[in-house]
C-alpha cells in the first residue's frame, strides 16, 4: 500500500475530496507533491506519483508520473495546453514521466474527446484518463489503476509516427547523427543524409532547425515540397531554393540573375 509524504499531505487540508480520489491510485504509487496551480487560466491540481516496483517491472515507468485533477465539467484544449506547461515547468522538469500522464476529470464524456485531440495532436503525450465516477467506484478494486493503464497505454503505437517528428518528446537514438551534423556545420563541412523513405530523416533535420533556434550559424531547410518530375531544370530549381535558404536563413542580400 503506498502513502502520501508528509509535504503532500497538506494540501489535503483544504482539498479533503481529493483524497478519495487517491485511494486507487495508493494501491501501486506513493504520493511525493501535491500542489493546486493555474496555467493557461485552468486551476488544476497536480501530484506526483511514485510508481513502485511492480508498476515499474510491468510498464517500464522508473520515474515518477504525474496525476491531473480537474474539477471542471468540461475538458478543452487549453486544458491539455495547462498540464503541458506543468510538465515543463518546475518542479515537474526533470523530474517526472515526459511520455504519459493520469488525467482525472468529472467529464463523462472526457476519454473520447481527448482521444480526438491526440488524433489531431499525434506527437503529443499519452494520458491515461479517468473518469472521477470511475475512479471513486474503483477504490475498492487493488487493480483499477493497474488494468487501466494497460488499456489505455498499450492502445497506442508510439512507433507508429507516420509525420517526421517536429519535437523532441519521441525523438531519441540518432543523438549521435545529429552530432556529426553539429560538428561538420563548426568545421564548414557539406555533409548529406541519405536513406529509405520513412526512416527519419527530415525528423533529424526538424532536430537540426530546433538546434539552430538556440545556437546561431546551423541552416535547416525544407525542401520536401519541391516537385522535381515537373520541373524544367530541376539541379537549378534545388539550387536556387538552397541558396534562397541561405540568403534569407542569414539575412544577407542576394542579386538575382535572368
Amino acid at each position: 500500500m503506498g502513502t502520501i509524504h508528509e509535504k503532500a499531505a497538506l494540501h489535503f487540508r483544504w482539498r479533503v475530496g481529493e483524497r478519495d480520489v487517491l485511494v486507487p491510485f495508493l494501491a501501486n504509487f506513493d504520493v511525493t507533491y501535491a500542489e493546486r496551480k493555474t496555467y493557461r487560466g485552468s486551476e488544476l491540481s497536480f501530484m506526483f506519483l511514485q510508481p513502485e516496483r511492480t508498476i515499474q517491472d510491468q510498464f517500464g515507468i522508473t520515474s515518477e508520473v504525474l496525476l491531473v485533477i480537474s474539477d471542471y465539467n468540461s475538458v478543452q484544449p487549453r486544458t491539455m495546453q495547462a498540464i503541458e506547461e506543468a510538465l515543463q515547468d518546475t518542479p515537474a522538469k526533470g523530474r517526472v514521466d515526459q511520455t504519459t500522464f493520469f488525467f482525472v476529470t468529472k467529464n463523462e464524456g472526457s476519454k473520447e474527446w481527448v482521444e480526438n485531440y491526440s488524433a489531431l495532436n499525434p506527437q503529443s503525450r499519452v494520458p491515461i484518463v479517468l473518469t472521477l465516477k470511475e475512479v471513486l467506484s474503483g477504490r475498492a478494486d487493488p487493480w483499477f489503476i493497474r488494468q487501466q493503464m494497460s488499456d489505455q497505454l498499450y492502445s497506442r503505437d508510439l512507433f507508429n509516427e507516420q509525420l517526421p517528428l517536429i519535437n523532441d518528446l519521441f525523438f531519441f537514438g540518432r543523438d549521435q547523427i545529429v552530432a556529426e551534423f553539429l560538428n561538420s556545420s563548426k568545421l564548414s563541412q557539406n555533409r548529406g543524409l541519405f536513406g529509405l523513405r520513412k526512416t527519419g530523416k527530415t525528423s533529424i533535420l526538424f532536430k537540426l532547425r530546433r538546434i539552430d533556434e538556440q545556437v546561431r550559424g546551423l541552416l535547416a531547410k525544407d525542401l520536401r515540397g519541391k516537385s522535381v518530375a515537373s520541373l524544367a531544370d530541376p539541379y537549378f530549381t534545388l539550387q536556387q531554393a538552397v541558396l534562397d535558404g541561405l540568403f534569407v536563413g542569414f539575412q544577407l542580400e542576394i542579386e538575382r540573375f535572368a
